[in-house]
């Protein structure tokens, strides 16, 4: 039997534990979206801690988007949802630190988008070409049914929506996006109630190869780290 460095061995802080407990109760339904936990007394008593460790679980929480804590009289720590843009933050550190250009962004949706849209066409949904831009990217993906691509792609977009927000170039960007000259929106629709599954994924990837190939054109090796506050 291999022996264990016990120096190697890093045991979690009591507020992580506590952390982690409530986490456990978000993540499993226990404690959902609006509910307020008990006061910091009550806690006190549920986890035999201190006071300094009730609070400092609840701003681990809270850093992670899972309560929202107002302070004063009436105040409290409600469980909230988190979304994507929590995903979106941490990656783009990342990202800058891997020295990632803005058009590699928007490749990616090549390999994110025309799946999902495969998967609606697959069951011949009715859907409307009502958003404009991401958004109507984003919702594709998004009623595709798949999680895990609607995460990713939903995280890609808060990226490319702050870079389009936070440097002069966002209009670069913004022209890049306004992508639907060729009538994609509605013809990929079309397509997708037509159960054309095969159509319906090859549109989707000349669409947005096309507006990565735009945006090179007009942002060139522009990076991340260019435009993050």
């Amino acid at each position: 039997m291999t022996r264990v460095d016990q120096s190697a061995v890093r045991v979690p802080k009591a507020a992580e534990l506590v952390a982690a407990d409530v986490r456990r109760q978000i993540v499993r339904g226990t404690l959902r979206a609006g509910d307020v936990l008990p006061g910091e007394s009550a806690l006190l008593e549920i986890y035999g801690v201190s006071r300094p460790t009730v609070r400092e679980a609840l701003r681990i929480l809270e850093s992670e988007r899972l309560l929202s804590i107002r302070r004063g009289a009436h105040g409290g720590a409600r469980v909230q949802q988190p979304d994507v843009a929590v995903i979106g933050r941490y990656s783009t550190l990342l990202l800058q630190i891997r020295d990632t250009t803005v058009v590699d962004l928007l490749r990616a949706r090549q390999a994110l988008e025309p799946p999902a849209v495969r998967l609606l066409a697959a069951r011949g949904d009715v859907i409307r070409a009502d958003r404009s831009g991401l958004e109507f990217h984003q919702r594709l993906v998004e009623i595709a049914g798949n999680h895990t691509l609607a995460l990713f792609t939903g995280a890609l977009v808060a990226i490319v929506q702050r870079q389009a927000m936070a440097h002069s170039a966002g209009d670069d960007i913004r022209v890049a996006l306004a992508d639907d000259a060729g009538g994609h929106h509605d013809r990929v629709v079309e397509l997708v109630a037509a159960a054309d599954t095969g159509g319906a994924e090859a549109l989707w990837h000349r669409h947005v190869t096309e507006a990565a190939d735009r945006a090179a054109a007009l942002l060139g090796d522009t990076r991340v780290a260019d435009l993050v506050d």
